[in-house]
């Protein structure tokens, strides 16, 4: 599994494989962030959720 590590007050999500870190966010953030295509389009939505989640 994933190996989880806690930062201030969010979780951060250690990807073994590409040794990047994700910061998890709730689907309602997400929607928040990205608008109403991501929520019309679930399959665009998916795309967008990831560059948003996605963390250097």
């Amino acid at each position: 599994m994933a190996k989880k590590q806690k930062t201030g007050s969010k979780t951060y999500e250690k990807i073994k494989v590409t040794g990047r870190t994700y910061r998890r966010v709730s689907p309602k953030e997400v929607a928040e962030a990205l608008g109403a295509e991501a929520v019309a389009d679930p399959q665009k939505g998916a795309q967008l959720e990831k560059k948003f989640r996605r963390r250097p």
